[in-house]
């Protein structure tokens, strides 16, 4: 559900389907460029690495932020790193993927990645935006 500060909802759309208990980490930004945030969110452990983009109404994009077989979960954070006042999406593995960090835009186009830290560590990785 995408609501007010009031309280008052805006939207309400399924994520994945009716029955999804997994869990979602997700993130807010305009990752679009239209001057309207979007609602960003992944699954966590125990899904695949499908990434949902959510504008006001309805589904906007969808793309796969890792290998379509990883079930580690994504970890992802919405911020505009460049300053151009569109929005990225930052995802790493929770569990089990390695230390890559992948910025992606709204399409899932990898704009940078690179490894957090040694390519042979298999723990989750966490993000965190502060200011």
């Amino acid at each position: 559900r995408v609501m007010t500060y009031q309280g008052t909802q805006l939207t309400s759309n399924f994520a994945y389907t009716k029955t999804w208990r997994l869990g979602l980490k997700g993130g807010l930004g305009d990752v679009d460029g239209d001057n309207t945030a979007e609602v960003v969110v992944a699954p966590v452990s125990g899904g695949g690495p499908q990434v949902k983009v959510f504008g006001t109404s309805a589904l906007e994009k969808q793309f796969m932020a890792f290998v379509s077989t990883f079930r580690g979960g994504v970890n992802l954070v919405v911020a505009d790193l460049d300053a151009d006042g569109t929005s990225e999406i930052i995802a790493v593995p929770m569990t089990g993927g390695g230390p890559q960090v992948r910025i992606l835009n709204a399409s899932g186009q990898a704009l940078h990645q690179f490894m957090a830290l040694h390519p042979a560590f298999r723990g989750g990785v966490n993000l965190e935006i502060s200011k």
